[in-house]
């Protein structure tokens, strides 16, 4: 497969109240736009928070380097596309915590010429503190754009488009900066959403006509809070539609944005829509947030303790987002804690048309192994270095088991086929008593602790 890879930064500001310095948070999302008929342009869309990062003084400047690992591989297949590692320095005057509020925005691109599934694996670190890092992943459904039939790119949202002359821009698509808003979150310092969607094919079918463009934003519970319609000429194969929207007046929720074409027979030709997330100060007060009260009254979570509540919230750290763990700490009463776990759950929610929310089930139910197998001495089973691996990978494909002896330390082996092409990760005992208390000692996941020397740091 040729590939053609660009990199370009930006640096665009938001409010850093939201993030913690817990783990370097960074955000990932992507676009795929027509190359030609038989190419398609993937388009990774990052951003890393520089707050929390170790800096070091280099002539009058601070600087701190991320170092950034991408894996792409054919998801039917588990063919590997390609595996890519860039550092992104990032340059400030001054390390005050309350100074550190930009974000380094990254993008990526690579022209891909065969149809399908593709996942993207996206690790992170602080070069100067490796255990200050991040992952993510999802799923590209990539398919070409044959102008001989109507079709529409993916929906990119950014936090700025505008006019640009400068055809070397790097983040320029048909003169247009747009500048990318990967982790798809707008609130006080950024209450206006951009959004850029390309239009394939038109002049073929619908040439000397007019379509219709519509523009949605509907609301947890299906409920229409913004719409707006527009006609536009159909004599090109490629049309631009950009844009802009106030969500002042938008609670803190997560909402949808639905872009459709439809003819002046007003049927359908094509649709895409984006999730995106609502923070504003304004109106944040979770009760007030539009969504499913009927459903929520039904759900476990109307009557939960706020014990419960907090035990649910804590054993869900391996999957939850850092904006998610931050909004959580400013809610004030127990009523509201209830109806955001309840969002919290029903966003993840597989198949949304049972009654049974499926990944909450298999979720807490690998709690339960996970405290079986796992348990230590004065830690519940999910809160070892075992049980965190094994909540986040999953179960092991394979597990070889190496007792203590007298001249090395007991230790087990487990090995997962299916990440990254093959991946093992290494727990020793950290005492030669036999206690079964394990640590992570060695792993060749991207993003994990690696120590090639493990076995020696076992020994007497």
């Amino acid at each position: 497969m040729k590939k053609i890879i660009f990199f370009s930064f930006v640096l665009c500001f938001l409010s850093s109240s939201l993030f913690s310095q817990q783990k370097l948070f960074f955000a990932a999302d992507y676009g795929v736009f027509r190359y030609d008929n038989a190419k398609s342009l993937l388009e990774i869309y990052l951003s890393v928070n520089q707050k929390g990062l170790k800096y070091s003084k280099e002539g009058n400047k601070y600087v701190a380097n991320v170092m950034f690992a991408i894996k792409i591989t054919e998801k039917e297949s588990n063919t590997l596309f390609t595996e890519n590692e860039f550092l992104l320095p990032l340059s400030v005057s001054d390390t005050s915590q309350n100074i550190l509020t930009k974000k380094e925005i990254s993008q990526l691109r690579f022209l891909v010429d065969k149809e399908g599934t593709y996942t993207i694996n996206v690790s992170a670190f602080d070069k100067s503190n490796p255990d200050f890092k991040d992952r993510d992943s999802m799923d590209a459904v990539i398919g070409f754009f044959d102008l001989s039939n109507v079709d529409i790119s993916t929906l990119q949202l950014a936090s700025s488009i505008e006019k640009s002359s400068d055809e070397n821009s790097n983040f320029g698509k048909y003169g247009n900066d747009v500048i990318p808003n990967p982790e798809v979150f707008f609130g006080n310092n950024l209450n206006k959403l951009y959004y850029y969607l390309e239009i394939y094919g038109l002049k073929n079918k619908y040439a000397g006509s007019n379509i219709k463009i519509n523009k949605y934003i509907i609301n947890p519970t299906g409920k229409t809070v913004f719409s707006k319609s527009e006609s536009s000429p159909s004599d090109y194969n490629l049309l631009l539609e950009t844009g802009e929207i106030k969500l002042d007046s938008l609670e803190s929720s997560y909402y949808v944005l639905k872009i459709e074409l439809r003819d002046m027979d007003d049927k359908i030709i094509s649709e895409e829509s984006k999730k995106f997330y609502v923070f504003n100060t304004l109106k944040s007060n979770i009760q007030n947030v539009s969504f499913d009260e009927e459903g929520f009254l039904r759900s476990e979570f109307a009557n939960m303790s706020e014990e419960k509540l907090e035990d649910e919230f804590e054993k869900v750290i391996y999957i939850r987002k850092q904006k998610e763990s931050d909004q959580w700490k400013s809610l004030k009463t127990t009523e509201e804690k209830r109806k955001y776990l309840y969002v919290f759950w029903r966003e993840r929610d597989s198949n949304p048309l049972t009654a049974t929310n499926e990944v909450r089930t298999k979720y807490l139910k690998m709690v339960e192994i996970a405290n079986t197998r796992f348990k230590e001495s004065f830690k519940p089973g999910w809160k070892t270095d075992r049980g965190r691996i094994y909540l986040i990978y999953g179960e092991p494909n394979d597990i070889e088991r190496y007792e203590y002896q007298s001249d090395i330390k007991g230790y087990q082996i487990w090995r997962y086929e299916q990440i990254e092409g093959g991946a093992i990760c290494v727990f020793g005992e950290e005492q030669y008593d036999g206690s079964g208390i394990y640590i992570l000692m060695s792993s060749t996941i991207r993003g994990e602790l690696r120590d090639d020397n493990w076995i020696s740091k076992l020994r007497k």
